[in-house]
């Protein structure tokens, strides 16, 4: 299908007169279809808004008066549907947030250079275009869902991806257990709402319908029911003209019943031939009259072998007192009994012990005349608990060493104690290790915080959250000027009414956050938009004619775009990684490599023992790329266009080395102090922020001489995960 030929009305609003009539002349240059007008403040663009009519609204954030933000959600009051697309060259991941809280279309950040305008003219085409198509389907939409609600199956529609939701009808509520509006949202989140057991059923019939072939298929569904629903389904492909597959259509019929029936008989069936607890008959004598056959998995003996031996010989002697205990009180009180089974050791065949709870009923009077014993092995739990119990007394002495705070909050009483460590160190006089929650806030809080902190101390108390952070100054009344940081998590016995939480100084980390975000903040706003204007006229000025001054003008400008993206990456990257996963490194070798190698030279990257060798690490995925991008563009930049490359594994971590000139062995202390550079056209700022990604995962790099005299960089004391 081609694109939609109408006309793209488009409102750009920036408070940058220079900026906005340019980017107007770049942006329509992209395609003929779109007309843009210009407005200088938000409240002027309110202005256009009432009196005409756009199909797509483009503003900046940092304006005079309204920000992006604010002007977006004034402009939805009245056309909430209405395309509107962030452009903003003060890019932050709290403004992009805000944007995509506030129902913004497209987020897009201003960079310098002409071909971001392609970019740009794309969003908008896209953003239009997909609204013009929702608004024509939805009343397609309402035809079929008349027909559709007079059903009790669910009827639905994908497309052949099933990365889109065509059509479903209300019945999927009330079967899958899940709303519409979620499947909606991800079209394929019904899986989630399979039995676990059965979901790779699911997704290989989901592969056979999007290959071509027709489905007939039965299983379980609806988690709040736990997935105690069973359901048919029959589903078919749609081919286009081409033969290709178009659509899914089909529908999924609750066949719980029957289902249900045959399920609770094979339960049954498979419960008497493969129970796993030791079922052991004794006389009350205790010699053994029969085992189950589970005991030659549990204990390693023939379910024959000790009929006719005493039971109590295979249990350790000091097990044996309170097993007797146990026996002799289930006569008087079974049901007390039943509740407080023993644990005990019993002698494995092999001679090791293992451990085994233990629940018993006595017969005296029928056929068995004797004990039936339920033996379950728990064996794997108590060395758990024993090894739990280490990790308690290492973790007891580690608080103690700490010079974080510990604390408990009592929701009940209000009740706020410290543990382990006072608050005398921070507020630099003596405390009380227990006091009233107020109390608290009033003593240590500052008074413009207390309200953010009781906020949500309460949120947390009523559930609304499952773990809470706030950071908040201390009371200078009481104390220096300080910034602290609690974290609250619930205890983990559900009936506990306590909070467990860690309080410690960030006062340093607050004050050098502070100064990092005024400088990302002038040199983002206050260079950046003076750089794109001059590189956007500059390109003007080339169309018109050519000089050596244009070319020359062209380099120093490139520079200055090399110098302010390396300084904001400096200043904007966090000096810790909040969170990781299994990164695979070849995987991420692979994708630097792409990033910033010219394929036009004779450069070659090379895996040391093959692909496979590299490891799996903990990391940050797209850090550890910029890491590795910036050690390969090293390599580059001073190794010759005819470069080798290899990459390693290590012990702990992995190498990336070059046959270039390598680095002196007196230089290799200052590689990765910013601004140290010996190319001409080079930043200095590339291996600083490698030093300083390599700290935020705390990992350790060095520099070293490669096998062929080039440089060598060696990442260490990566962590893997666990196997």
């Amino acid at each position: 299908m081609s694109r939609d030929s109408r006309g793209i009305a488009i409102l750009h609003v920036d408070d940058d007169p220079d900026f906005v009539d340019l980017a107007a002349e770049l942006i329509e240059r992209q395609d003929a279809r779109l007309d843009v007008e210009t407005a200088a403040s938000a409240s002027d663009g309110l202005d256009r808004l009432a009196e005409t009519s756009f199909d797509c609204v483009v503003s900046d954030y940092d304006m005079p008066g309204l920000n992006g933000i604010e002007f977006l959600e004034a402009a939805r009051e009245s056309a909430p549907n209405l395309p509107f697309i962030l452009y903003t060259g003060k890019g932050s991941e709290e403004v992009a947030s805000d944007a995509i809280s506030a129902g913004v279309t497209d987020y897009l950040q201003k960079e310098s250079g002409t071909s971001q305008y392609d970019v740009l003219a794309n969003r908008i085409i896209n953003a239009v275009e997909q609204q013009r198509t929702r608004e024509e389907a939805s009343y397609a939409d309402e035809r079929l869902w008349t027909i559709a609600e007079n059903t009790n199956d669910s009827l639905w529609m994908f497309n052949a991806d099933w990365s889109e939701l065509l059509f479903v009808n209300s019945a999927h509520e009330e079967i899958w257990g899940q709303s519409l509006d979620n499947l909606r949202e991800d079209p394929t989140s019904f899986v989630e709402n399979v039995h676990p057991e059965d979901r790779d059923r699911v997704k290989e019939a989901m592969a056979h319908l999007s290959a071509g072939e027709s489905i007939d298929i039965e299983y379980r569904v609806n988690e709040t029911e736990n997935f105690g629903r069973w359901v048919w389904v029959k589903g078919k492909p749609v081919f286009d003209d081409a033969e290709e597959v178009k659509w899914i259509v089909g529908f999924t019929r609750d066949d719980s019943g029957r289902k249900e029936r045959e399920r609770e008989h094979q339960q049954y069936e498979m419960y008497l031939e493969h129970v796993n607890d030791v079922i052991t008959v004794f006389d009350m004598n205790g010699e053994i009259r029969y085992e189950s056959p589970s005991v030659e998995h549990a204990l390693g003996y023939d379910p024959e072998e000790r009929i006719g031996e005493n039971g109590l010989d295979y249990i350790h002697p000091e097990d044996l007192d309170a097993l007797e205990s146990y026996f002799e009180n289930s006569l008087d009180s079974p049901s007390e009994q039943e509740d407080n089974p023993p644990e005990i050791r019993v002698r494995h065949r092999d001679g090791s012990w293992r451990w085994f709870e233990v629940r018993s009923s006595v017969h005296l009077d029928d056929p068995v005349g004797g004990v039936i014993a339920s033996s379950r092995d728990i064996t794997e739990r108590k060395q758990r608990e024993q090894e739990h119990q280490k990790i308690r007394e290492r973790t007891e002495f580690a608080l103690r060493e700490t010079d974080t705070v510990i604390w408990t909050w009592d929701t009940e009483t209000s009740e706020f104690r410290t543990l382990y460590q006072s608050l005398d160190e921070v507020l630099g006089r003596k405390q009380e290790s227990t006091v009233d929650t107020e109390d608290f806030l009033q003593i240590v809080v500052h008074a413009d915080d207390r309200p953010k902190v009781n906020e949500a101390f309460e949120q947390f108390r009523q559930g609304d959250e499952e773990r809470f952070r706030v950071d908040f100054r201390t009371n200078p009344e009481v104390s220096k000027q300080r910034w602290l940081r609690t974290i609250g998590y619930q205890e983990s016995d559900p009936d506990s009414s306590k909070i467990v939480g860690l309080l410690s100084d960030v006062t340093e980390q607050k004050q050098r956050e502070a100064q990092l975000g005024d400088f990302a903040s002038v040199v983002s706003h206050d260079l950046q938009n003076p750089l794109m204007v001059a590189q956007g006229r500059l390109e003007l000025a080339q169309e018109e004619c050519e000089t050596v001054h244009h070319t020359m003008i062209e380099s120093a400008l490139e520079r200055m775009e090399g110098i302010i993206t390396d300084v904001l990456r400096l200043a904007r990257e966090g000096r810790h990684v909040d969170s990781v996963e299994p990164v695979d490194v070849r995987e991420a070798v692979d994708s630097a490599w792409t990033m910033i190698a010219d394929h036009s030279n004779e450069a070659t990257l090379l895996y040391a023992g093959g692909k496979r060798a590299l490891p799996v690490v903990l990391a940050d995925f797209d850090r550890l790329r910029q890491l590795l991008e910036n050690v390969l563009a090293n390599a580059l930049t001073h190794g010759g266009d005819d470069v080798t490359v290899t990459v390693g594994a290590l012990v702990d971590g992995f190498y990336i080395e070059d046959d270039g000139p390598g680095i002196p062995e007196a230089a290799r202390a200052e590689v990765f102090e910013a601004g140290y550079s010996t190319a001409t056209d080079g930043t200095g700022f590339g291996l600083a922020i490698v030093k300083q990604v390599a700290d935020a995962h705390d990992w350790d790099i060095r520099v070293t001489e490669g096998h062929e005299g080039g440089a060598r960089f060696e990442i260490i004391g990566m962590t893997f995960p666990e196997q």
